[in-house]
């Protein structure tokens, strides 16, 4: 680096690195100045794809700066133009960004407008703070590997968990702070963990609170979308803070780039939806319902159910459906008995489900969200098994099902009824 009285100084040439950082300058006091490899040149440039004697930058006649291209193979690129060898270019900008070779060059001249201050990347959590985040995580996770076990369950099985997510926590923040060894100089690993561990929090907290809100106040669509697109879109929101962490001069690009990503996902995952199930979402109503104590929202009268499914009666008893049914519900004696060991109560779970594959069957369901009757007009798409009055199981075709739903609204169902048809 030159030094130089500030008032003397007619020019400054800064070497930019990759990353966008200053990593050489030059105090202009006098002109021309020349580039190059050669030792002779004012600026030397350690470049094998830089001529000898590349450039030289110097006024007119008018004062106005300018570039003339030495004997070069690879010219000089000045924005967007290419020069080649022997031209000659005025730099009308007062801060030019030239390519000679593999260096960027940028030429800022007296008087030249200076960029604001950037704001400084910091964590978003450090100390005491970063480490009662990782405690609140650890806690969660292990309140939910408790609950998946049995009871008595030995160390063993504790071991997956206690080895998979912290080495896995650890390699994520790892590769992340790599990045901003790599951009930013610094192995900044404290600041990736705590942007993990905060979003990892905020999934949890969502993920337990918006179906407990969307039952409660009677509005599926909430629940619906997040149990679609709430990890895509949780999994944007981290993938924009650890990049922003990393590249924090480039915050336009990856809004618009990651917001381009996640609605062109979720418009993809929509069609695909509509093509195959005829709905966009993939669950049609909720698994659990919460306490009716914490509903806020009013009930539904069965007559005004009635009213709602009696379309999917029609559709549900048409010989389509009976014939689609029928033979979605013809499992072998094998399955039953494997159905009845994994389901003590009768219920058929996951993919030992029989489905109905016939393209003839209606997919279009009726569903209300204010009474969990409706996941019987769902028979039309599923097997359907009850329990009989000795705890025997057979399965039943869906007719009886839709048979159920047509019966007079008045009736109610019982609760023997209810508990041995599963949605």
């Amino acid at each position: 680096m030159d030094t130089g009285r500030p008032e003397d100084r007619l020019a400054l040439i800064e070497l930019i690195d990759r990353d966008g950082r200053v990593r050489r300058t030059l105090d202009v006091h006098a002109w021309p100045v020349s580039l190059g490899r050669a030792l002779d040149n004012t600026l030397v440039l350690d470049d094998p794809h830089v001529a000898p004697h590349h450039a030289t930058l110097a006024p007119d006649a008018d004062g106005l700066l300018q570039l003339q291209v030495g004997a070069s193979r690879n010219g000089v690129q000045v924005g967007p133009r290419r020069l080649p060898a022997g031209t000659q270019a005025p730099l009308a900008e007062a801060s030019a960004l030239l390519q000679l070779g593999g260096q960027r060059l940028r030429v800022r001249l007296a008087g030249a407008p200076v960029a604001p201050e950037l704001p400084l990347a910091r964590p978003v959590a450090v100390g005491r703070a970063l480490w009662a985040m990782l405690a609140a995580w650890v806690l969660v996770q292990a309140g939910h590997r408790w609950l998946r076990l049995d009871p008595g369950a030995d160390f063993v099985e504790w071991l997956p968990w206690l080895l998979g997510l912290p080495t896995g926590l650890a390699l994520w923040c790892g590769l992340w702070a790599l990045g901003s060894k790599l951009f930013r100089h610094g192995f900044d690993f404290a600041s990736h963990a705590a942007i993990a561990l905060a979003w990892l929090l905020v999934w949890e907290v969502l993920d337990a609170v918006l179906p407990l809100a969307a039952a409660a106040a009677g509005w599926p669509l909430p629940w619906l979308a997040w149990r679609q697109w709430g990890l895509a879109l949780i999994t944007t929101l981290l993938l924009r803070a650890h990049l922003r962490q990393v590249l924090p001069q480039h915050p336009r690009a990856i809004n618009l780039g990651l917001g381009l990503l996640l609605v062109a996902g979720i418009g993809v995952n929509g069609m695909l939806n509509l093509r195959h199930l005829g709905r966009v979402f993939n669950e049609p109503y909720m698994s659990a319902l919460p306490p009716p104590a914490l509903r806020l929202g009013g009930t539904v009268p069965v007559p005004a159910l009635a009213t709602t499914c009696r379309p999917c009666t029609r559709r549900c008893s048409s010989a389509p459906a009976r014939r689609c049914c029928a033979t979605a519900t013809r499992t072998s004696r094998a399955d039953q008995q494997r159905h009845a060991a994994l389901q003590p109560f009768g219920f058929a779970q996951g993919a030992d489900r029989p489905r109905c594959t016939a393209r003839a069957m209606p997919r279009r369901m009726c569903s209300s969200s204010a009474v969990g009757w409706a996941r019987l007009i769902n028979c039309c798409s599923r097997g359907i098994s009850r329990l009989g009055a000795a705890g025997s199981r057979k399965p039943i075709a869906s007719s009886t099902c839709c048979q159920w739903s047509s019966a007079p609204a008045t009736a109610a169902p019982s609760a023997g009824s209810v508990a041995a048809v599963r949605g």
